[in-house]
């Protein structure tokens, strides 16, 4: 039998995990897929972070990799990727600001 442990963490953060982890995926599989997105210096922005961009805000601040890339994802509320694009034209480490804008419809 594994050695499990205990977290003690606010309700809030919490709700934000719960929002985050997908149907068919366990809490080790949610924790190990935000920490490995974490070393390879990925930035998420998670639903309730979407719902706080708004028109006065300067975008999220990141920086290309090594090799001049960033890689944009847009994701269901499962996790499915739905749509992609990666920018390859960067100089290394470039700063890069990532807006993200909805269509007024």
């Amino acid at each position: 039998m594994a050695d499990y442990k205990t977290l003690s963490i606010d309700p809030a953060i919490y709700h934000r995990l719960a929002d985050q982890k997908r149907a068919s995926e366990s809490w080790n599989e949610l924790f190990g897929r935000l920490l490995g997105a974490t070393e390879e210096g990925q930035v998420h922005l998670d639903r309730s972070t979407l719902a706080d961009f708004d028109d006065d805000e300067e975008g999220l601040e990141t920086d290309a990799s090594e090799g001049g890339t960033v890689e944009v994802r847009v994701q269901d509320s499962d996790g499915t990727v739905v749509g992609s694009t990666t920018v390859h034209t960067l100089a290394p480490n470039e700063p890069v600001t990532v807006e993200v804008v909805a269509p007024e419809e």
